[in-house]
């Protein structure tokens, strides 16, 4: 698989952000230092190395910059081999293993300078201008991964038609099990479209409801609506299962491996996968391995419970909020409602993926209907 970044794309922009602020070390390192050997000088205290690129080392940030930015990206990429990932993953990917190359590299540094500098203060005055230094750094490439997450955002967005609403796919399953209690998934359906309706952009929004959910549907469903947002409502197991129902109306499981594929065969452009559904947690950590972001509850939920969250978190959509934004309107009505946060639904999102850069709806789809 051909990955978004090439490798000596990924090493030259660690490279250039290092460089960006290896001049400013440099030069502040060794102005604390001439002044440093300067009040020594005069104290009578005479160092045995006059020059502070000798001293401290200064000299070496750039060349180091250049080993370490290969062999963090030579890491990254390693780690990476073989999975579905995206610019963005890959820079913020790339922080770790610098951050931990950096911390090798100055330990090893104070070491040298050390045995060769008895007192520990000029090099406490240079560690201290090299931490800030890294940490400008790590901040450079954080914003680097965000610029790139938003690039990456409206190349999703654009591949949409022109005019092409936002699809939620809302794929109910209420079996006739006697143990199973019987959901009241028709008013959870009616308070979205009644959101969605309520809306000031329910014109780039569709809710599209399908009933009686069998297994084998997903497939159909996801083939024909090709959804940015599908949406479950069923009961959930203990054992990490979705209960959809078979030809007999009976419990039909669906397990978290089973979704995981699904999704990851037919995602198209699902943005968003939420599980209103009891002890779906699991199955929405599993499920962010392959799509952006997913909702699921740790505990039970009620009937009102997650009828009041699904039509908050779609009426946050209907008015161009991003998904977290979105999912805190819902928390937000759970709370007012006095719900527990214990049976309050969970977001959970793909690792380099930042909720609040995920919106649903076009930028130019933003404006106000007549």
């Amino acid at each position: 698989m051909a990955l978004p970044l090439h490798e000596h794309e990924l090493a030259t922009l660690v490279k250039s952000v290092w460089d960006r602020v290896a001049k400013e070390v440099q030069a502040e390192t060794d102005a604390r230092l001439r002044k440093d050997l300067h009040l020594r000088w005069q104290r009578g205290v005479y160092p045995r190395y006059t020059k502070p690129q000798q001293l401290a080392g200064v000299g070496t940030i750039k060349a180091e910059g250049e080993r370490i930015a290969r062999l963090s990206v030579s890491e990254v990429l390693q780690a990476l081999r073989g999975t579905s990932v995206t610019s963005a993953q890959l820079v913020a990917g790339l922080i770790g293993p610098f951050r931990e190359r950096v911390g090798v590299w100055a330990a090893e540094r104070r070491s040298y300078v050390l045995r060769r500098e008895r007192s520990g203060r000029v090099w406490d005055q240079s560690d201290a201008i090299v931490s800030a230094a890294m940490g400008a750094i790590v901040r450079e490439l954080e914003a680097e991964a965000a610029k790139l997450r938003v690039q990456e955002h409206s190349r999703v967005l654009e591949k949409r038609p022109t005019g092409e609403k936002c699809r939620v796919l809302f794929l109910a399953a209420n079996p006739r099990d006697r143990a199973m209690e019987q959901l009241a998934l028709d008013e959870e359906a009616r308070e979205i479209q009644q959101k969605i309706d309520a809306a000031k952009y329910r014109d780039s929004l569709e809710l599209v409801t399908r009933w009686a959910t069998r297994p084998a549907d997903l497939l159909q469903y996801l083939n024909q609506y090709r959804p940015q947002v599908v949406h479950f409502s069923a009961h959930g197991s203990q054992h990490e299962e979705i209960i959809l129902q078979d030809d007999m109306g009976q419990s039909k499981p669906v397990s978290k491996c089973a979704l995981k594929q699904l999704f990851e065969t037919l995602k198209d452009n699902v943005r968003v996968v939420v599980l209103n559904a009891c002890f779906s947690r699991p199955q929405a950590e599993t499920l962010v391995e392959v799509v952006d972001c997913a909702i699921g509850v740790k505990g039970a939920i009620g009937n009102g419970a997650a009828r009041k969250f699904a039509g908050s978190f779609y009426q946050g959509i209907g008015f161009g909020r991003s998904v977290l934004e979105a999912f805190e309107q819902g928390k937000t009505t759970l709370m007012l409602g006095e719900i527990g946060d214990d049976n309050a639904p969970e977001l959970l999102v793909r690792a380099g993926i930042d909720a609040r850069d995920v919106f649903l709806i076009k930028p130019d789809e933003l404006a106000p209907n007549a």
